[in-house]
């Protein structure tokens, strides 16, 4: 069994490397390392898509709604079953992460 030793890939990862493993072989691992943190730190959040002419969203007997403007004045479409949640008449921000994060699926 060849002798391996440990090498400090960042401040938060280290790997266990054989002895005789070469500097161009630790830098590819740092890199890659950096690169799956860079990844993880680009992932996108979950989100309800508000439509361009969106004016606010409110829930109604667990169903989530979105009201808008057009020229013929104010409408507004149902837009998910949000069943567990409260009715309300103005959803909040943090209203909406928490719907986004408990019924949408990550990208």
């Amino acid at each position: 069994m060849k002798e391996q030793k440990r090498v400090q890939l960042t401040p938060y990862a280290s790997a266990k490397v054989d002895e005789d493993c070469s500097p161009e072989t630790i830098s590819a691992l740092k890199r890659m390392v950096e690169l799956v943190a860079i990844s993880a730190v680009n992932v996108e959040k979950p989100f309800v898509h508000k439509s361009h002419n969106h004016h606010h969203f409110w829930i109604e007997d667990g169903v989530l709604f979105e009201s808008y403007s057009t020229i013929r004045g104010m409408r507004y479409r149902g837009i998910m079953e949000v069943p567990e949640m409260p009715d309300t008449e103005l959803c909040t921000k943090e209203m909406m992460d928490q719907i986004a994060e408990k019924y949408l699926p990550i990208k």
